[in-house]
C-alpha cells in the first residue's frame, strides 16, 4: 500500500495529542481514580492489591491501548477517549500488575520499582491471593465493556489465551531451570515468543477486535510477535554486555547468547560453555565475557536482533493508517531503539 503524505504540522498535531493520551492515562491510576474504576470494598486483601496496582510504573499497556483507540477510530483526535477503552486499558494493567507478583516471587527478587515487592512485605501466601484478585478485576473490567456480547467474548478469549501462553513459556523457563539442558537458538526464540510476544499481542490485539477491524489481525499478530521476540533478545544482550535487570548466565536460565556459544565453539571451550550453562561449573564473569565474545556468539545474537528488527519495519511497511504506524513506530523507537522504517 503506498504512504499517505503528511505535512509537519499534521504529524506535530498527531504526536501532540498522544502525549496527551500519555497524561491522561496517568490519571487513571490515582488511588481514588482505582477505587472507583473497580468498585473496590474496604478489605486487607483489597488494600494490598490497590497499592500494588496504584504503584509507580510505565503504564506502557494502559497507553498503548488507548493510543490505538484514537488510531482505529474514524473520529476528530480531539475527541475524549471512550469509558469502554479506559476499562481495557485499567483491565490489562491489572492483569499485568498481578502477573508481576507472580515474576517476583518466582525469580526471589526482593525490590521492584526501588520499593519491596509485594512478597517481601505481606509474605508469599497473601501475595499470591493479592494477585489472583488482580487477575480477577482485570477480567472483570473486560466483561464490564459496553458491546455486542459477541465481542466481549471475543476480548475475553484473546486476553485468556495470551494468559495461558505465557504461563507456557513461564513454565518452560522454570522448567529448563530445574533440569538444564542445551537448545538450539532456534529453541531459546521460540520460548521468548512464548514468554514475552503475548503479552504485546493482546495489547495490540485487543483495541482491534473492540473496532471490529480484524483487517488488521494479521499484521498486527505479526508484529507484536516479531516485537516481543526482539525484546527478549535484546534483554539477553543488555544482561551479557552487564547493563540488564539479572544476570541470566549466572542465573541459569535460557539465554540466546549462550545458546549461540554452545552452538559455535568446540572441544574444551565448548565444554566449558556446557559446563557453565547447565552445568556445575560458574567462571567468573570476565571469563565468559571474553569466551562468548571470541566464539561469535554476541555478533550472532546481535545479527538475530537486527533481523526481527527489519522484520518489524517491513511488517509496518505496509500499514496506511497514518496514526497507527506511527504510533507502532514510536513502539519500536522505546523498545527496541529502531528508526522509522518510512524516514
Amino acid at each position: 500500500m503506498t504512504m499517505v503524505d503528511e505535512s509537519p504540522a499534521m504529524i506535530r498535531a498527531r504526536r501532540a495529542r498522544i502525549g496527551a493520551v500519555y497524561r491522561e492515562v496517568q490519571t487513571w491510576f490515582t488511588t481514588e481514580a482505582l477505587v472507583e474504576t473497580l468498585a473496590i470494598g474496604d478489605s486487607e486483601t483489597e488494600a494490598i492489591a490497590l497499592e500494588w496496582l496504584a504503584k509507580a510504573g510505565k503504564r506502557f499497556r494502559p497507553f498503548l491501548v488507548a493510543s490505538l483507540h484514537l488510531a482505529l477510530r474514524d473520529e476528530d483526535l480531539s475527541a475524549p477517549v471512550a469509558e469502554d477503552v479506559r476499562l481495557l486499558a485499567v483491565a490489562l494493567e491489572c492483569i499485568h500488575k498481578g502477573s508481576l507478583i507472580y515474576d517476583d516471587i518466582q525469580d526471589g527478587d526482593a525490590c521492584r520499582y526501588g520499593d519491596a515487592t509485594v512478597h517481601s512485605v505481606h509474605g508469599m501466601p497473601v501475595a499470591l491471593t493479592a494477585a489472583l484478585l488482580l487477575l480477577g478485576w482485570g477480567y472483570r473490567l473486560i466483561g464490564r465493556c459496553h458491546c455486542p456480547p459477541d465481542c466481549v467474548a471475543e476480548m475475553l478469549t484473546l486476553a485468556y489465551q495470551a494468559h495461558c501462553d505465557l504461563c507456557l513459556g513461564q513454565g518452560g523457563e522454570l522448567c529448563w531451570m530445574r533440569a538444564p539442558k542445551a537448545l538450539l537458538p532456534e529453541e531459546v526464540l521460540d520460548l521468548f515468543r512464548l514468554k514475552t510476544a503475548p503479552s504485546f499481542d493482546v495489547v495490540f490485539r485487543l483495541p482491534l477486535i473492540y473496532h471490529r477491524r480484524r483487517d488488521l489481525d494479521d499484521m498486527m499478530q505479526r508484529f507484536s510477535i516479531t516485537v516481543g521476540t526482539a525484546y527478549q533478545v535484546q534483554d539477553d544482550l543488555h544482561d551479557f554486555h552487564g547493563n540488564g535487570d539479572v544476570d541470566d548466565i549466572a542465573a541459569r536460565r535460557p539465554s540466546i547468547v549462550m545458546a549461540y556459544a554452545h552452538q559455535m565453539t568446540t572441544g574444551s571451550v565448548h565444554q566449558q560453555v556446557a559446563e557453565g550453562w547447565f552445568g556445575d561449573r560458574l567462571l567468573p564473569r570476565s571469563e565468559w565475557r571474553q569466551i562468548i565474545a571470541d566464539c561469535g556468539a554476541v555478533a550472532a545474537a546481535e545479527a538475530a536482533l537486527t533481523g526481527l528488527k527489519d522484520e518489524a519495519r517491513t511488517i509496518l511497511s505496509s500499514c496506511d493508517n497514518p496514526l497507527l504506524r506511527d504510533l507502532l513506530v514510536q513502539v519500536m523507537e522505546t523498545i527496541l531503539g529502531v528508526d522509522d522504517p518510512g524516514a
